[in-house]
C-alpha cells in the first residue's frame, strides 16, 4: 500500500509544475504565518495581495519575515551550522523553522502541529520547495499524543509559539524535553503586570487557526519561571537571548514576548557565552570611551569661557592653543591623582 507521501509524489509528478500553478496553491493555502521561499523567485508572500475569498480559510493571520533572526538564533549556539543534528518542532506551523534548520545542516527532522491547516502547508512546501529537505516529516498530532509516533530522540527542540496556548504547559514542556538530548529553544508570549515568576491562566479560542485547541491557556510572566520548570526538566543551563515587555509586535499590550535557550550541558553554551562576554567587554569599552570623550569635551567648554574672557584673545587662538592647554590639565589631574604623605 502506498504511503501519503508517496500518493502526494505521484500526484505532483502527474502535474505540470509551473510558476503560476505554485502562485496559485500558496494563494488557495493561505493564509500563511510565515515568509517562506518556495523557489528562488517565490515566496509565500505572494499571497498577501490576493482575494481573501480565494483562501482556505478567512482568520486574520499576522505575516512574519522571521526566517534570518531563526538562522541567527541557531548560529548563536552553532556557529558552524547544526552538523547532522536532529530537530523537533512540536508546533511546527508551517514547517519553516524546519526547513531553515535544514539550510543549516540538520539531520533528521520532525514536526507536528494540532491543526490540519498548517500541515497541509507545510507538506506543499515539502514536496515544492527547493533547498534541502530529505528526512523531514510531518504529522497532525497534539502535542499530548506525540507518543503515538513512537519518536526517537532529538538533538535540539523548538518548543516555539505553543507554552501559552497549552492547559498544562509544564506536561507539555517535559513531553519535548524527554525527547530531547542537548538543547531546547523556547519562543513564549508573556503577561505584563505582575511579578516574574509567576503563570496566569487566561481562556482563549478554540477555532481560530493561532489559537490552542483547548480553551485553557497559562502565560509566563517572565524568564525566571521558564528557567525554575527548565531546571526541573534537567536542562539547568538556560540563557535569555532576550524579552520585550513593550511593543512586541502582533500581540495585545497586555502581552510581552521572550526567547530563550535550555541546554542539558553548559558546554553547548561555549560558542554563545564567548560571543556575549566579547560583546560586553565591547560594550563597556564603548562606553568608558564615550566617557572619556564626554570629560575631555568638557573641560574643553571650561577652557573655552575662560580662554576667551580674556580681553584680546579670539577662537582663533583658543583652538591654537588647546593642545597645549589639554596637556597642561592632563598633568595636572595627574599630579592631584598623587596621595598626600
Amino acid at each position: 500500500m502506498m504511503s501519503v507521501r508517496g500518493e502526494r509524489e505521484v500526484m505532483s509528478k502527474s502535474r505540470q509544475v509551473t510558476p503560476e500553478w505554485l502562485r496559485e496553491e500558496i494563494v488557495r493555502l493561505a493564509p500563511w504565518h510565515y515568509d517562506i521561499k518556495v523557489t528562488s523567485d517565490i515566496s509565500t508572500r505572494v499571497s498577501l495581495d490576493a482575494d481573501r475569498t480565494t483562501r482556505a480559510i478567512n482568520d486574520d493571520v499576522s505575516f512574519l519575515d522571521v526566517g534570518p533572526s531563526y538562522v541567527s538564533t541557531l548560529k548563536a549556539v552553532y556557529p558552524n551550522g547544526l552538523d547532522g543534528r536532529s530537530m523537533l518542532d512540536c508546533a511546527c506551523n508551517c514547517g519553516a523553522y524546519l526547513f531553515w534548520a535544514k539550510e543549516l545542516g540538520a539531520g533528521e527532522c520532525f514536526g507536528s502541529d494540532v491543526r490540519e491547516f498548517w500541515i497541509r502547508q507545510a507538506r506543499f512546501l515539502l514536496d515544492h520547495r527547493q533547498g534541502p529537505k530529505d528526512n523531514i516529516r510531518f504529522e497532525v498530532a497534539d502535542l499530548y499524543d506525540l507518543g503515538q509516533f513512537g519518536l526517537g530522540r532529538f538533538d535540539v527542540s523548538f518548543f516555539g509559539g505553543i507554552f501559552y496556548h497549552l492547559p498544562d504547559p509544564l506536561s507539555g514542556l517535559k513531553i519535548v524535553a524527554d525527547l530531547t538530548d542537548e538543547l531546547i529553544i523556547i519562543n513564549t508570549a508573556t503577561h505584563n503586570g505582575f511579578p516574574d515568576g509567576l503563570l496566569v491562566i487566561e481562556e482563549e479560542s478554540r477555532e481560530l487557526v493561532l489559537s490552542g485547541v483547548h480553551g485553557l491557556n497559562w502565560y509566563p510572566t517572565g524568564p525566571d519561571v521558564l528557567v525554575r520548570i527548565c531546571k526541573w526538566l534537567g536542562f539547568p543551563e538556560t540563557r535569555l537571548q532576550w524579552w520585550i515587555t513593550e511593543g512586541a509586535s502582533h500581540q495585545p499590550s497586555r502581552l510581552g514576548r521572550l526567547q530563550m535557550y535550555a541546554a542539558r550541558d553548559k558546554s553547548t553554551f561555549a560558542h554563545f557565552d564567548q560571543a556575549r562576554a566579547d560583546t560586553d567587554a565591547t560594550t563597556r569599552d564603548t562606553a568608558e570611551a564615550k566617557a572619556r570623550r564626554a570629560k575631555r569635551d568638557s573641560v574643553v567648554t571650561a577652557m573655552r569661557e575662560q580662554y576667551l574672557a580674556c580681553p584680546g584673545v579670539t577662537q582663533a587662538q583658543f583652538e591654537e592653543d588647546l593642545p597645549d592647554l589639554l596637556r597642561q590639565n592632563a598633568r595636572q589631574q595627574a599630579l592631584w591623582a598623587i596621595p598626600d604623605d
